[in-house]
Formats: C-alpha cells, sequence, structure tokens
C-alpha cells in the first residue's frame, strides 16, 4: 500500500512539473516586448516573429530615432516575420527599414497609408497590398526582393522610390484609368525598369497605360484573369461555340473581349447588336470577357 501511494504520490509531483514547464514555456517564447504608444504594443518571440497589435497610427521614425526592435536586427534572434494586427491605420516612416533578417510581413485590411522607407531593405520576397491602402510612400519597398508586385486600385498616391526594387519581373494594376493614382517620377527607380518586368493591365486599358507617365515605360500586356475563382464556368448569357465561332446573345451596348488562355487578346469591340459573333483561329479554350465579367469557352 506505501508503494502505491508512493507512486501516486510521484505521478502527482510529475504532473504538477509537467505543467509548470508548459507555463514557462508559453512565456519564454516572448524574448522582448513594449509599448510603441498609449494604443500600440510590440513584441518579439524566439522565433523570429515580430508582432504589433493594437490600433490607430504607429508613429514614424527617423535614421536617428529607430523603433525599439531595431537593435535586435544585431542579434542572434532577429525579426524574421512582422505580423500587424488588425487596427492599426498607419505604418509609420522607417518602421521596419534596414532590418535585413524580415523576408515575410502580413499587412492588415485597416492599414490606410505605409510611411517613408518603411521596409526599405527588408528581403521580403512576396508581398500582399491589402485594398485598403490608398497611399505608399517614398522608398516604402525600396531595394527588397519582390518580384511580383500588385497594387490595389485603392492607391491613389505612389512616391518616388516607392518601388526602386531590381528584382521586379511583374507588376499587376487594376486601374480602369492610369490617371486615377498619382505618382511620382521614379516610382521604380532611377535606372530603367528591368527589361525582362512586365506591367499587366485590365483589358481594353493598354492604349492608356502606353500614354501614360512611369507607366509607358514599361512592357504593357493586358491582363485578365486566369485562376478557376476568378473565371466563371456557366454564364447567364447564352454562349455557344460551332465551327471555330464563339456567338455571346443578349449583349447588346456591351464591349466583349475575347483572350487565348496566355491573355493575349483575340478581338475587342461594343457590341450593337443582340448577338455577338468571332471566328477564332484555333480550336481550344478561350476567355470571353463581357462587362466585368469571364467566361471560360471551349471551342471544339
Amino acid at each position: 500500500m506505501k508503494q502505491i501511494k508512493k507512486f501516486r504520490n510521484m505521478r502527482k509531483i510529475i504532473l504538477f512539473l509537467a505543467v509548470c514547464l508548459i507555463s514557462m514555456a508559453s512565456f519564454a517564447g516572448i524574448i522582448d516586448s513594449g509599448d510603441i504608444n498609449e494604443n500600440i504594443t510590440w513584441t518579439l518571440d524566439d522565433e523570429g516573429t515580430l508582432t504589433i497589435n493594437g490600433t490607430g497610427e504607429m508613429p514614424n521614425y527617423t535614421s536617428g530615432n529607430r523603433p525599439p526592435w531595431y537593435l535586435h536586427k544585431y542579434n542572434a534572434i532577429k525579426p524574421k516575420k512582422v505580423i500587424i494586427d488588425n487596427g492599426i491605420t498607419s505604418i509609420g516612416d522607417y518602421a521596419f527599414a534596414d532590418c535585413f533578417s524580415i523576408i515575410d510581413v502580413e499587412i492588415p485590411n485597416s492599414v490606410i497609408s505605409i510611411g517613408n522607407r518603411a521596409f526599405s531593405q527588408c528581403q521580403i520576397e512576396n508581398i500582399e497590398i491589402p485594398n485598403s491602402v490608398q497611399t505608399i510612400k517614398a522608398i516604402a519597398f525600396g531595394n527588397t526582393r519582390i518580384t511580383t508586385l500588385e497594387i490595389p486600385n485603392s492607391v491613389t498616391y505612389i512616391g518616388i522610390f516607392a518601388f526602386n526594387i531590381s528584382t521586379l519581373e511583374n507588376v499587376i494594376v487594376s486601374w480602369a484609368n492610369p490617371s486615377n493614382v498619382t505618382v511620382e517620377n521614379g516610382v521604380f527607380g532611377e535606372t530603367n525598369i528591368p527589361a525582362s518586368c512586365f506591367l499587366k493591365v485590365p483589358a481594353g486599358t493598354k492604349e492608356l497605360y502606353e500614354k501614360a507617365n512611369v507607366w509607358k515605360d514599361f512592357q504593357i500586356i493586358e491582363h485578365i484573369p486566369t485562376s478557376l475563382t476568378d473565371i466563371k464556368e456557366k454564364s447567364t448569357l447564352n454562349i455557344y461555340t460551332t465551327d471555330k465561332t464563339i456567338f455571346v446573345e443578349n449583349v447588346k451596348d456591351s464591349t466583349i473581349a475575347v483572350y487565348s488562355t496566355q491573355g493575349q487578346l483575340i478581338t475587342s469591340a461594343k457590341n450593337v447588336t443582340e448577338t455577338f459573333k468571332i471566328v477564332v483561329p484555333q480550336v481550344g479554350i478561350y476567355i470571353v470577357r463581357v462587362g466585368g465579367e469571364s467566361w471560360k469557352v471551349i471551342v471544339n
């Protein structure tokens, strides 16, 4: 009986120690933290995740007045990933500038403004700019490693050198007219835009971008949605094919465009009759775009 009681006591002690270790581990994950202002705090954990929590605008910093997490760039555990909490409305100047170890950033849909040099020199290769952002200030993403950049149509101002990025391969925009956004000269750098970099613009807008300052320096192609989430397989319109011909009925006074699956424009016109008809060069899959919607069509 004594041995059984002793075993039970030992098991309780082991369970108690295990609970203590788990509790300690949850606290040990945070290696530094603090207040940015009365509404915003920051934490850095032992995996290099820097989290900004709270609401409102982050303060602006300068090259001589860096944020409190900046000195961690010199430590063994450096900021690698930045998570900005939903509720933050602006990312301050120099907020993460020159933190070379940062490779991943999450920006919430509450952010309206991205400050001067906010992510300059970070080694991020991918970025998702939410459709809440209106202002992207000078050198905000300068000298990062982004290859594909999608700028939402909520953006109305882009500052000088904001995207001075030598690794860019694709820039995707969705303004119906490039005049909807103010872009400073040199947004993409003081040297030539990389020859291999393409600007993908909405269908029917290529000519506008070819005449627009800054954008005209790109190789411009018209971009259409190609993912299954963007393309509607079934249509409320009457679309059918026969003998290498696509017919679209009930489309009077609509602008219609037909593309190959590689994004090449086959034809584009405003239809003045009830039925649109086009003979395509060969059998295959085509994309028919009417207004702002697209449909996949198989021509046998």
